[in-house]
Formats: C-alpha cells, structure tokens, sequence
C-alpha cells in the first residue's frame, strides 16, 4: 500500500460501485470485527453492555434546496428514493399542507435529511440492542438549540451542538450569550453522562426519571429540552418505514 500514489488511492475510494464519493463503513476484517455488525446483533454476539445513544433534532438543518420549492424538491426525493413508497413516505415527511407548505416541506426535507445522516442508523442500533441485548438501553433526542451565534443563522439543535452542553464546556463559546436554560441542561446531562460511565444507568438523585428503552414502557425517549421528560417515541412509524426500506 505505501507503494501505491495517493492519487490512486483516492480514485479506488471514489470510484466503489453504486457510490456517489467516498463511502464510510465498518472494515470487516475477521479479526476485530468478524461479520457484518447485523449478523453480530441478530446472533446475540455483540458485547452486551449498557447502551445510551441518541441524535439531534435538527441533524438535518446543513441541507439546503437548490432552484425547486421545497415542496417540489420533497417529491422528487420522495419520487427517486421510494418509488412505489412514495406516498407513504409523503404521509410521513408531509409537503402539502396549504397554509404552511413552504415551511413543512422545508422541515420535512431536513428531517430527511438527518435521518439518511445519522438518525436512521442510530435508531436501527438502539433497536438492536433493545431486543437481542439483555442489558438496559437508553435514548435520547437532543431538542434545545442553542443561542444562535451571531456570525451565522440559527440552525436550532444542529449536529455536533450538544458537546458543549455534554462537557460543561458553554463558555468555550464567548461569542454566545447562553442562557439559564442551557446552563441548567448543561448540568443535567453532565449529571446523566456521569453516572452511565460509573454504573451504566444514567439515572440519579435529582434528575428526571430516564427510562431504558424497550417494548413494555412504549420506547421512550428522553427529550432534552429546557425542561426535560421522557416521552413514547414520537416518530417511531418514520423509523420502521424508513427500515422497510433501507433495512434491506
């Protein structure tokens, strides 16, 4: 391999049938990783730990449409990457309402977009764990998005925005006039994260209840927002369909 230019290597990574630019996945190596990460779960032969995982709300938000309204742009999408499924995917990523079809394609274009980003993969892991696992599970969905930061747009809860609040690390950001909420969730989720390292169970005294993730309590997810609580998962028939269709 070091023999090889670099311009060759780039051109093998470019040029992997059937993907668009470089393309991102686990190195099945019969050692460290012995079968596709799938085939590990549905055997039971994953490291069976405790598992907290989660996303953004706004994973989405870098998307941006290009020449079409957004409601035109949601049906290609629908068109080109579901077929004979587009209509459900419609039902579930809605473009059309007249009194606010602008606003709700736009969302549902991000919300698809953060889901084909991260969201979907997640979800399917968390999945996994929750019905081949024997340990307990823990979900989240980050919702708060912090103070916009005045040389850019608001993004709301966008990809990476939650370290800081993770960390206890706010004040990294002097350009960001954080607010009581932030600094009370900030504190919240450091309280969490700690006591998942130590125990493996992020709950504790003085946080809200944080439920595991499973069937029988209706897959709740832990909203963290400025007043955080545990709610059944609000987009559960996304992900299934999603999974239809991307799961094969």
């Amino acid at each position: 391999m070091r023999a090889f230019s670099a311009q060759k290597i780039l051109d093998a990574t470019f040029k992997v049938e059937g993907h668009e630019g470089p393309r991102f996945a686990p190195d099945i190596d019969g050692y460290f990783l012995p079968e596709q990460v799938p085939a590990i779960y549905a055997e039971g032969k994953q490291n069976d730990v405790p598992l907290l995982a989660g996303w953004n709300r706004h994973e989405g938000s870098f998307t941006k449409v290009h020449g079409e309204t957004p409601a035109e742009s949601l049906h290609a999408v629908a068109a080109k990457d579901f077929g004979d499924k587009a209509d459900e995917f419609l039902r579930l990523y809605p473009g059309n309402s007249p009194a606010n079809d602008f606003a709700q394609a736009r969302r549902s274009l991000k919300d698809v977009a953060g889901d084909r980003f991260i969201a979907w993969s997640t979800w399917r892991w968390l999945e996994a764990q929750a019905t081949a696992g024997k340990q307990p599970t823990y979900r989240y969905r980050f919702d708060l998005g912090p103070p916009p930061d005045p040389s850019s747009p608001d993004r709301g809860a966008y990809h990476s925005s939650e370290i800081e609040y993770v960390f206890g690390t706010l004040d990294s950001k002097a350009e960001i006039v954080w607010r009581p909420e932030d600094r009370s969730l900030s504190d919240l989720m450091q309280g969490y994260w700690t006591n998942f390292a130590i125990s493996g169970n992020p709950n504790g005294p003085g946080l809200p209840i944080w439920p595991a993730y499973r069937s029988s309590t209706g897959w709740e997810v832990l909203y963290l927002t400025a007043q955080p609580k545990s709610e059944k998962d609000s987009a559960r028939d996304r992900y299934l369909f999603l999974n239809s269709v991307w799961g094969k």
